[in-house]
């Protein structure tokens, strides 16, 4: 087919910050592809009245021209393609973000341009032979020699071999000349009264020009010419012809077919349940707001503060819920998006392609399953059916002075997970609120502030240097599910003990950095603490459970302490555990002793209001008067001594869901900033000394982090949204 090639906009095109708005800019692309489409075409072919979904380009919104295919299998237009890599990445970016799905496609190195980037992507064989047959069903279609000649001239024969529709005059030339004189031409009256299958031609062999394929490769799962038969895979024993293959393979052409049917069904119904919820929350609203200013009618005007402070706290309660809901929402479209186009695609090669087609996209098809199925599990067992509730306050009929609140707002949640079928639920999923801040904490849109950072450096000269040391894969044969370790304990005798949430598992890495040991458990654990030189206690939050370990060549389980509510993080000192438990309501952190007696539940407020919403993980020092928490939805790192009393909240643009810290023999809190990919080390009063790790030094999405007992080590785990949460990153550091 010959490809219709249009040539980019000469005004040159600013290239924007890697951190743009995608859809900003696909506004913009969208505009200027319109633009460059009526320049660059002397005559624009007439398109069907609709558009089918998987030949439609969605920077442009039009039938899709040069098709240019990204690694996730969704294709642009070439010039589309050209002019948002530059206005999203800039001229020396060397990948491109998929406007729909966000997956990431490395371009060429060796491109000094965007378009030279563009040209080096792969070209989807079936949708080039789908556009040119679906070209030659228009009745006024023109002929490719005069067109590229700039003039416009009607086709009335098509050459199977050169891919071109030819006028009178062409197919007189094209006669004449010896190269295409033996050519197979046909008249285009006949091609339109063809099916489209009918006039579909089988892709070229893409390492010998002009060969058509005719067999397939089962051990290379590649579509071969009879060159490649006689050459590269002269030794393959598994070629065969191209039917032979496509029956062998027919079950999982059906299996991919219907996977992707129902993960794009599946993205429907989140994104529908995601639009019932916003609006749900909306009436919930104004449902309460009335709730209020009715009880507001029925006492006097002394109360009018306590009516205002409930109602900002409610808009505020209203305005998180919102934002998780849009945020799933976005997603679950995003996902119907991208997966429907790729069923699409997938559905129309099985039913008009060639068995080559079929088996040239059948592993990009098996491999965008794999990425579907893990982010529709993930999204499916976050999202929540939320209410906002609201409570009168209990007191409020009868006494009238003295009180503070008219009533109590609340958010009432219960599992939304739609039912899936069988084969999308091996996909990994959890309930548990910490999913949340997978959304909450979205890193696409934060903005860092560095004003703290830089006034701060000045005052305390004391900062820690951190170098990679080692990268552990801490991954093994056994594990079910990609890795994700919640929880470090360092021994003073070097090891390492990890908590692998996904696979229920205990690891132990030795002072070499080396997997030694792994111990089974039958729920899923969270956190650890050490308890003495041979001692570690680990929470079990779905069985309100603190299980207590001997440590020697292996783990063995001595105790179990049971708890009132689903603990996560955990630490020790001074004899007691404190331990946070997410669930609870309040939010709190629960003080326990080794005997299993809850001493102290500890929610501290501020002017009436929680002051924690999502703790996953507490600290005390060494002494066990001082407390750590790490609020993940607040992005809070609040510090409470002597158990009751306040001392700081240190709350930082440049700190996004806080998760995993650690507190330094001297004081010091160290902490991962999950959503803005970086850890952070403060100062005993609770301001910022200086960014230890940042996106630059390949941190993204961390869960944990621990010093060694000697404090010359760093050890930080990632979340699995990183792609590397089966690795350890170890850091030598100076404090």
């Amino acid at each position: 087919m010959a490809s219709t090639s249009r040539s980019p906009t000469k005004s040159p095109v600013k290239a924007k910050s890697a951190r743009s708005d995608i859809s900003t800019s696909t506004a913009s692309i969208a505009a200027k592809a319109k633009a460059l489409k009526k320049a660059n075409s002397p005559t624009k072919e007439p398109v069907h009245d609709q558009v089918e979904d998987f030949v439609k380009c969605e920077l442009c919104k039009h039938t899709l021209e040069d098709p240019k295919s990204l690694s996730c299998m969704h294709s642009y237009c070439r010039n589309c393609l050209v002019t948002y890599f530059t206005e999203t990445k800039g001229p020396n970016a060397n990948e491109i973000s998929c406007p729909i799905c966000l997956q990431i496609t490395k371009t060429s190195k060796s491109s000094k341009t965007p378009e030279g980037a563009i040209d080096h992507l792969q070209t989807n064989e079936f949708l080039r032979s789908y556009l040119e047959a679906r070209s030659l069903k228009n009745p006024d279609k023109s002929c490719d020699t005069c067109r590229r000649q700039n003039r416009v001239t009607g086709a009335i024969q098509w050459c199977r071999m050169c891919h071109d529709a030819l006028c009178d005059n062409c197919v007189g030339f094209h006669n004449a000349l010896k190269t295409t004189k033996q050519h197979n031409l046909i008249y285009l009256t006949k091609l339109r009264n063809e099916p489209i299958e009918g006039i579909i031609s089988a892709p070229l062999c893409t390492t010998h020009e002009g060969e058509n394929v005719t067999k397939y490769c089962d051990n290379h799962k590649e579509v071969l010419c009879e060159k490649c038969v006689a050459g590269s895979h002269k030794g393959c024993k598994g070629v065969m012809t191209l039917k032979e293959a496509a029956a062998r393979n027919k079950q999982e052409i059906t299996h991919v077919n219907n996977t992707l049917h129902e993960e794009t069904n599946l993205a429907k119904s989140i994104y529908e349940n995601r639009t019932k919820a916003d609006k749900t929350v909306d009436n919930d609203q104004s449902d309460i707001v009335m709730q209020i200013q009715d009880v507001r009618k029925k006492i006097n005007d002394n109360l009018t503060k306590c009516e205002t402070q409930l109602i900002e706290e409610l808009h505020k309660m209203h305005s998180k819920e919102k934002e998780t809901i849009h945020s799933e929402t976005k997603e679950a479209h995003r996902i119907k998006k991208s997966s429907g186009k790729i069923h699409g695609l997938a559905a129309s090669t099985d039913k008009y392609g060639t068995d080559s087609h079929v088996l040239q996209s059948l592993p990009n098809n098996t491999a965008q399953i794999d990425h579907y199925k893990e982010k529709l599990g993930s999204l499916n067992g976050r999202i929540k059916n939320t209410r906002l509730n609201f409570v009168v306050d209990s007191t409020l009929e009868h006494l009238m002075k003295g009180i503070s609140r008219l009533g109590e707002l609340r958010v009432s949640s219960s599992s939304a997970r739609l039912p899936t079928s069988r084969a999308l639920k091996t996909a990994r999923s959890d309930s548990d609120p910490e999913d949340e801040l997978d959304i909450r904490g979205s890193r696409r849109t934060l903005k860092s502030d560095t004003k703290s950072l830089k006034s701060f450096k000045s005052v305390y000269s004391s900062t820690m240097y951190a170098n990679l040391k080692e990268v552990i894969f801490a991954g093994s044969s056994t594990d079910k599910e990609t890795c994700w370790f919640t929880g470090i304990a360092c021994m003073p005798n070097g090891q390492i003990i990890l908590v692998d949430r996904n696979n229920n598992k205990l690891k132990t890495i030795n002072s070499e950095f080396k997997l030694t040991t792994e111990t089974v458990l039958e729920n899923q654990p969270f956190g650890i603490t050490v308890v003495s030189a041979s001692e570690i206690a680990v929470t079990i939050p779905r069985e309100n459970r603190i299980d207590i370990f001997n440590v020697g060549a292996s783990l063995t389980r001595s105790k179990s302490i049971k708890i009132s509510d689903r603990g996560y993080g955990i630490t020790y000192a001074g004899d007691k555990f404190a331990v946070a438990c997410t669930c609870a309501s309040p939010p709190s952190i629960k003080i326990i002793t080794m005997n299993g007696e809850e001493k102290q539940e500890i929610c501290p407020d501020d002017s009436f209001i929680p002051m924690l919403f999502r703790p996953w993980y507490v600290k005390l020092d060494t002494t066990g008067e001082m407390m750590y928490v790490s609020d993940c939805h607040r992005s809070h790192v609040t510090c409470i001594s002597g158990m009751v009393m306040k001392q700081f909240v240190y709350k930082d643009n440049s700190l996004n869901a806080p998760r995993g810290l650690h507190v330094t023999k001297d004081g010091r809190v160290i902490v991962c900033g999950f959503g803005s990919d970086n850890v952070q080390i403060l100062g005993k009063d609770g301001y910022l000394i200086s960014d230890v790790l940042t996106r630059t030094d390949d941190v993204m999405g961390p869960q944990d982090i621990a010093l060694t007992t000697t404090e010359d080590k760093l050890i930080l785990t990632f979340d699995p949204s990183s792609g590397n949460s089966d690795k350890i990153h170890v850091y030598d550091v100076k404090l």
